[in-house]
């Protein structure tokens, strides 16, 4: 047997080989192959399907977007709600997707101009906590050509006469406004409708968007800029508001800056001023530890020394004894502490014999000491040209 390629195409067999391959199957279409073509139809890719979506008010024929009449709605699919449908990819959601398109192709068989189904929102019932069984709400809109002469009230009769569809329960239909479909943002904008049919988001008194088309306004008015302090922020709820920026508080209807000791968001935190008065505080108490610290030591120093203290107050006291005229007990007219001693050199002792210091009544006797000694007799001074000196009596 000759084996086959590996692209999956079968290799000739020969006349003597009586094995045959079966070829793989067709994979369907995805949105990586176009099926949408060059309109204005947004592909979207489905589990193992795809489908082509127009913009609002058109539905998607052959190849190509046309204008059609919308009629919105909702009603229960008998297909137990789980997250996985907020997944277009999932296997759930494909479930509810084809159960919503067979019931209505079942309802409209008989009507001329129908377009498409386009769903909208899946949800759970809000009433599903008291239900053994959570069914899936389904938010859709029916497209039709724009000329044909249907209502919302005929449409809503085709509808619940569909009675035999176990699936779809056909009697919760309800009808509801194209702005409930439109897909402007609740938070931000209102839906209008224009004379001419048409719907516009319009935005909500602070907010703001770049482009008329846009069905959300995320932006805050062109002069909310850092040149006036101030920035774009979102509330909890999504909405845009124009506040002022960290450090900077709304003032007159002007963000200034924050006032000393203050920052943050709204000039909230006051952790600066905290800090400074705790400096202020801190540095007060060191001062006054150092003037403390400088009085006990200048205080301390004029109490160590009472002997030096004593000496300069005796001073003190001769001193101004001299000036009064008294000379003081010890102290010279001259105000000298210590007397001077006085020699008769040169003077009555011209022969250069001492004078015997410790002779009956000298005039400085009061200034010496006693003599503790005798003369020898054997010795006498005698008086040279470079001093005294002792010498033998002969």
């Amino acid at each position: 047997m000759t084996p086959t390629n590996t692209t999956g195409t079968p290799a000739p067999v020969s006349p003597d080989n009586t094995t045959s391959s079966t070829p793989p199957a067709a994979q369907p279409p995805t949105c990586e192959d176009k099926p949408c073509g060059n309109s204005a139809a947004q592909c979207i890719t489905l589990y193992q399907n795809y489908t082509c979506q127009c913009p609002f008010q058109f539905y998607y024929n052959s190849s190509a977007c046309v204008e059609g009449k919308v009629f919105p709605g909702q009603l229960t699919v008998n297909i137990e709600y789980s997250s996985e449908m907020q997944n277009v990819n999932s296997p759930k959601y494909i479930e509810v997707y084809q159960a919503i398109e067979n019931f209505f192709r079942k309802a409209f068989s008989g009507q001329a101009g129908y377009g498409q189904t386009v769903i909208e929102t899946l949800r759970g019932l809000s009433s599903a906590r008291k239900r053994s069984t959570n069914p899936t709400e389904v938010i859709f809109m029916n497209i039709f050509e724009a000329k044909t002469p249907l209502s919302n009230k005929t449409v809503e009769e085709l509808i619940t006469n569909v009675a035999d569809d176990i699936t779809v329960n056909s009697k919760s239909y309800k009808s509801l406004s194209e702005c409930a479909v439109y897909g402007c943002d609740p938070v931000t904008t209102t839906c209008q409708a224009l004379t001419d049919g048409l719907l516009v988001c319009e935005c909500k008194e602070g907010a703001f968007k770049k482009n008329q088309e846009d069905r959300v306004c995320s932006y805050c008015r062109s002069t909310c800029t850092s040149k006036n302090n101030e920035h774009c922020t979102y509330n909890k709820t999504g909405f845009p508001i124009c506040s002022c920026l960290p450090d900077f508080k709304l003032q007159e209807s002007k963000c200034v800056a924050c006032p000393v000791g203050y920052s943050g968001v709204e000039c909230e935190n006051n952790f600066l001023l905290i800090v400074i008065i705790l400096a202020c505080v801190l540095g007060a108490a060191i001062l006054i530890l150092l003037s403390v610290v400088i009085y006990l030591s200048v205080r301390t120093t004029r109490k160590s020394d009472p002997e030096k203290k004593h000496l300069l107050n005796l001073n003190k006291r001769n001193a101004e004894e001299i000036s009064n005229g008294s000379s003081g007990s010890n102290v010279e007219a001259g105000g000298r502490i210590f007397p001077r001693i006085k020699t008769n050199m040169g003077q009555a002792n011209q022969g250069f014999e001492g004078s015997n210091p410790y002779a009956a009544n000298p005039p400085n006797r009061n200034y010496l000491p006693e003599k503790d000694y005798e003369y020898d007799d054997d010795y006498e001074m005698s008086a040279r040209g470079d001093g005294f000196r002792l010498q033998r009596r002969s």
